[in-house]
């Protein structure tokens, strides 16, 4: 188990090193990958044949996730994103949230504790998991069991739509993640919506990214966030835009007689990178101020050559100072990648 920190932490986020960009933006949000492996095999993630292996020991350990998030917490990070790979694989997991739990309870200043996850481990450690949280976005691409097997390589499809039912009686924040593939999922869009007709749910769209470790067909058709929300009109026609909270990625969306709402969210577009406060860290520690841009940074290497919590501070204002405008700007910098990675790897 990871021994927590109780010493009270500065509530006063004014009185801390908050983290700001070079364009004046609060970066208060870290995406935190946990591990890089899953338990399926989504297309648009990852090949057929998963990642490469990585040998644990070059993830960080739970101990250096600890002196990590104290460090953020203490630049002003506010909201933490769990992900993987799928983070319920990683060894120790609920021992993690325990410890974030600790940091929140001792004073820490974190505000909200979220995961991304595919749900499929998550019924047998649903007890030890929920209570930690403030809200899981559950990645489910299709309510169909035979195109869901197709879709994952995984024949999981009854432990997904389990997880499903038992979060929806739950008080968290629920979200179903569906990224929208052309000519395999399209034509469900209307169905999964309903999903959020009588449950106080968010079902959100996604643009397919170009993270998949090669798995992608160049040639392949393409729905943007103009395609979906045709789809979406054609089955709903007084759909109506709710408009895009300061900083969020998913324009929401309200359909006269539903409980819970749509989103759809222009990742590959990037029609929201202006006002990102966002900041990436994978599970081997490399440092990502912008999901298209250059690594900036690595943890890792900076806690295991003695440095703490001071020196990890310094790393993320360095690293958010260099943080581009957009992610436009961050691939333009980048010029060119040497792989495709996988989002698996990058951290989803």
């Amino acid at each position: 188990m990871v021994a927590a920190s109780t010493v009270p932490r500065q509530n006063d986020a004014g009185a801390r090193s908050v983290l700001v960009d070079a364009f004046g933006r609060r970066i208060d949000y870290l995406r935190l990958s946990v591990t890089e492996y899953c338990n399926l095999r989504c297309s648009y993630c990852m090949p057929a044949a998963g990642v490469p292996h990585v040998p644990h020991a070059e993830l960080l350990s739970l101990e250096e996730i600890d002196v990590l998030l104290r460090a953020a917490l203490d630049c002003g990070v506010r909201r933490l994103r769990l992900t993987g790979g799928e983070p319920l694989v990683r060894r120790g997991f609920p021992e993690l949230l325990q410890s974030i739990s600790a940091m929140r309870a001792g004073g820490a200043g974190l505000d909200e504790v979220h995961l991304t996850t595919n749900g499929v481990l998550l019924p047998p450690m649903f007890d030890d998991i929920v209570p930690h949280l403030d809200g899981i976005n559950l990645s489910i691409d299709t309510l169909r069991a035979e195109r869901y097997h197709a879709l994952t390589r995984r024949d999981q499809f009854g432990a997904a739509m389990r997880a499903l039912d038992m979060l929806k009686g739950t008080r968290l924040r629920l979200k179903i993640n569906v990224v929208v593939q052309a000519g395999l999922n399209t034509d469900e869009l209307a169905d999964l919506a309903l999903q959020a007709r009588d449950h106080d749910l968010e079902v959100r769209f996604l643009e397919k990214m170009p993270f998949d470790g090669g798995a992608r067909d160049a040639a392949e058709p393409h729905w943007d966030h103009r395609d979906i929300l045709a789809e979406l009109r054609r089955h709903f026609p007084n759909i109506e835009s709710l408009g895009r909270a300061a900083n969020a990625t998913v324009e929401r969306f309200g359909v006269p007689g539903f409980r819970g709402r749509l989103g759809i969210i222009a990742g590959f577009s990037r029609t929201f990178c202006g006002s990102c406060n966002r900041l990436r860290i994978t599970a081997r520690g490399r440092i990502k101020s912008c999901l298209y841009g250059a690594y900036a940074g690595d943890v890792k290497q900076t806690l295991r050559s003695g440095g703490g919590e001071e020196e990890l501070k310094a790393l993320l204002r360095r690293t958010v100072a260099g943080k581009a405008r957009d992610g436009f700007a961050a691939e333009a910098a980048l010029k060119a990648r040497s792989e495709n990675e996988s989002m698996s790897i990058i951290g989803g």
